[in-house]
């Protein structure tokens, strides 16, 4: 069964309304905020571990693949390294940026009093799904990406 709405009856009171655009905007923040650290931390967990064992022993030769010379070469194929839980919190983010944005467009299609408040919560979800999109496919892609250094 539909139902009608008749325009200029407000489904949520204003001060409500205003409440949830409060929330929404520091929700949305709280994630970006969150998706920048997460994918900040993959990057950098293994630019740190490389540069503290290039500056372990300066002299030392670098490693250039397994010595082959006289000997045929035993190749074993090693499954590639499972990337870890965190892909699963990025993925959550974003999914949480996407159900706020999805909220934020109704609340402006509705003729919201926080229209301006409800219109940046939409493109700061854009942000955050499009940034939570990039940092799972990073940490999914990590572990092969990193998996010489």
């Amino acid at each position: 069964m539909l139902c009608a709405v008749t325009p200029g009856v407000r489904l949520i009171d204003e001060r409500l309304d205003a409440q949830l655009a409060t929330v929404a905007t520091v929700l949305i923040i709280l994630l970006l905020f969150g998706q920048v650290v997460l994918m900040g931390a993959h990057l950098w967990a293994p630019m740190a571990r490389t540069a503290d064992r290039l500056t372990v022993d300066e002299d030392a030769p670098l490693y250039e693949g397994p010595d082959t010379s006289g000997r045929e070469a035993t190749a074993v194929d090693a499954p590639p390294p499972a990337p870890g839980p965190w892909r699963w919190a990025a993925l959550a983010m974003t999914l949480a940026g996407a159900v706020v944005g999805i909220f934020a467009a109704w609340r402006v299609h509705a003729g919201s009093a926080e229209r301006n408040r409800w219109l940046a919560v939409l493109v700061i979800a854009g942000l955050v799904v499009a940034w939570g999109v990039f940092t799972w496919r990073l940490i999914v892609r990590a572990p092969v990406v990193f998996q010489r250094l």
